[in-house]
């Protein structure tokens, strides 16, 4: 069963420190075009100044603070052998990577599938070919059960007419109590930077294939967790206009997920091992 919360953008919006955000909710009055009863008398009436039946619309003047955790709570969705979170959903600034939003200029929608909860982050820095691990995005989970875990991603590749092997991939880590689950790579390779790529040519796609290692392998990444164990896993930036919607791991036991060249995992795969929808709700 997989865990629910509900929150609305604006926070998320106000979590990673965004410049500016709005609402169309805002109540706010304009004093110069609030309309006015010609009708009404100078003087209120008893009801009208009684202090025990305070104005149902009026917001109120000290909300209770956000908490983090639920906001990073809301982004993540965990099932008895898969986790799969936001790519905001991490408390770490966003620093190079920049979390676009329904209206952006690189908002990338589609009529059946757009982006889950209407954003993704797509990183800004070095170029499009490749560069240093920048911006490291930290994300802390606990495995839901014992097994081997592989990881994708939904990757939007924004070229602007670069190559189809440009703006395709991330640097990625992981630490915590785990070993490797594959024989492609050493543990070692996983506890440092290590490219991890795929294909989404100017459409929503997936990152399926680390490339590097000790043995300069490219092939997919799994990791043997275990049930209760905290793990921090970061995604850094490589390549510039790489865009990151979700980032999932599922044990392979249990689990299939659909992969490949342009192909949109969260239309190939069951909806619920996407983020839930609800955070914008």
């Amino acid at each position: 069963m997989k865990k629910k919360y509900y929150l609305s953008a604006l926070v998320v919006c106000l979590l990673f420190n965004l410049s500016s955000c709005s609402s169309d909710g805002d109540t706010s009055v304009d004093p110069e075009t609030e309309e006015v009863d010609e009708n009404a008398t100078d003087d209120p009436t008893d009801e009208e100044v009684s202090p025990e039946t305070p104005d149902p619309e009026t917001p109120d003047p000290d909300p209770e603070p956000t908490d983090p955790e639920e906001v990073l709570d809301c982004l993540k969705t965990f099932g008895t052998n898969y986790v799969v979170f936001e790519a905001e959903a991490t408390e770490s600034p966003l620093d190079q990577w920049e979390l676009i939003s329904k209206g952006d200029a690189g908002y990338l929608d589609k009529e059946s599938l757009g982006p889950i909860n209407e954003t993704h982050l797509e990183f800004t820095g070095n170029n499009q070919g490749s560069g240093p691990a920048t911006s490291p995005l930290e994300y802390v989970f606990t495995a839901p059960s014992t097994g081997a875990y592989k990881l994708v991603m939904r990757l939007y590749q924004r070229l602007e007419g670069a190559e189809e092997d440009k703006s395709n991939d991330v640097y990625i880590r992981m630490a915590g109590n785990f070993t490797t689950a594959t024989d492609k790579y050493t543990t070692e390779d996983l506890e440092t930077d290590l490219k991890f790529f795929g294909r989404g040519v100017d459409q929503w796609g997936g990152v399926y294939s680390g490339d590097g290692g000790a043995a300069h392998n490219k092939s997919a990444i799994l990791y043997n967790l275990i049930e209760g164990e905290e793990y921090t896993f970061t995604m850094s930036g490589r390549s510039k206009n790489a865009n990151i919607d979700y980032i999932l791991f599922y044990d392979t036991k249990d689990i299939t997920i659909q992969t490949g060249a342009n192909k949109d995992i969260a239309e190939l795969n069951d909806a619920q091992y996407r983020p839930d929808w609800d955070c914008n709700q």
